[in-house]
């Protein structure tokens, strides 16, 4: 009887072991703690109250996110996802920022790449392939881990974007032409919905030329740059944001930017937001204070978290 005794003993000693180490968290860095996510994790609803690209003018109520690809540092939510835009809509105040690319047979997609294998688990070039094998991939995120979310096609994140009064700013990859993204935009009454993003001011005339009453943002990252957009005036003022690139500009260009009433874009993706990860929300708050209307991030909740603690 002793012997069984102890054995049924041992035995449930190392069932209780392995229960308890199923049941364990798993252990992440503090660093990426705030950016990892649950995907069955209800959202907040986080009222914004920008329903209109067009009310994107100086002086905004509050500070923007633009989130970089929605997020490009989120595990479970990989960038250029629907189910990203979703879950972040509920989180931050602001904008979606998406890469529009087309597949061999013209299907307009959401991917940053050329190619597939970074963020799906397909090969190849995208405008290689048709696009009803690439949207059946699925999508990795930044940790390289692969989820169940599929390629969005542009036409569905237009659709939504409508249906939740969300604005998107819409890079196009050189492989896409104009027309086919403006023409997907208007088909879809989305005009209030998306800025288009130019990167120069023959790219700026090209857009406006197509859809003069769309917004763009525009590229204007210092005082010799202001004076090139002023003496072409396109678009005018009143359909511009100004983006004022990833390094930082003096205030002085900002308060010339806002007295013509244009909101203004900085880009903390990249070494500013590795900086906000030592030095905490200050970084951002700094940003703020020198006239910085819209920060466009790779780290999306972090930067509304440190909106909210300034407006408090």
């Amino acid at each position: 009887m002793n012997v069984i005794f102890k054995y049924t003993l041992g035995l449930l000693s190392l069932v209780f072991l392995l229960v308890s180490c199923r049941l364990e968290a798993p252990k992440t860095t503090q660093e990426e703690a705030s950016e990892v996510v649950n995907p069955t994790e209800k959202t907040n609803n986080k009222k914004d109250g920008i329903t209109s690209v067009y009310q994107l003018k100086h002086p905004l109520r509050t500070t923007l996110v633009s989130g970089h690809r929605g997020a490009k540092t989120l595990v479970n939510y990989p960038e250029n996802c629907l189910e990203t835009f979703e879950y972040l809509s509920g989180k931050m105040t602001g904008i979606y920022e998406c890469d529009v690319a087309a597949t061999k047979d013209g299907i307009l997609v959401l991917m940053h790449d050329d190619a597939l294998d970074r963020t799906t688990n397909g090969f190849g070039r995208v405008d290689q392939m048709k696009s009803s094998k690439v949207l059946d991939l699925q999508l990795k995120d930044y940790k390289g881990n692969l989820t169940d979310y599929k390629v969005p096609t542009f036409d569905a994140t237009l659709a939504w974007a409508k249906q939740n009064n969300a604005i998107l700013s819409v890079d196009i990859k050189r492989s896409v032409r104009y027309e086919d993204v403006i023409e997907a935009i208007r088909k879809a009454g989305a005009e209030e919905n998306c800025m288009l993003i130019s990167y120069s001011l023959n790219q700026s005339r090209k857009l406006y030329k197509l859809a003069p009453e769309m917004m763009q943002s525009v590229s204007i990252r210092n005082e010799e740059e202001l004076r090139r957009w002023e003496a072409a005036n396109v678009p005018p003022a009143d359909k511009v944001i100004a983006f004022t690139g990833t390094r930082q500009s003096p205030k002085s260009l900002y308060d010339a930017l806002h007295d013509r009433g244009i909101a203004c874009i900085f880009g903390t993706l990249g070494n500013i937001d590795r900086q906000a990860k030592k030095r905490g929300e200050r970084v951002y708050h700094e940003l703020i204070d020198k006239g910085v209307d819209i920060i466009a991030t790779d780290r999306p909740i972090a930067v509304q978290e440190a909106i909210d603690s300034y407006n408090k």
